[in-house]
């Protein structure tokens, strides 16, 4: 069963543990204006970059 755990650190950054129902996935968050930039280590071990614009 996939699941999620979020913790706000502050007003820009925030911290997530995504399990998808086999690997576990840490995802660490800085929020800037309407963008948002995630560091995240697939099966907890690939970093990888996320970039997300609001609109």
């Amino acid at each position: 069963m996939p699941a999620g755990l979020n913790y706000k650190i502050n007003d820009k950054w925030n911290t997530r543990v995504m399990w998808d129902g086999t690997n576990l996935h840490p995802i660490l968050t800085r929020y800037i204006d309407d963008w948002s930039l995630s560091l995240l280590l697939l099966d907890g071990t690939d970093p990888t970059l996320s970039v997300s614009v609001g609109f």
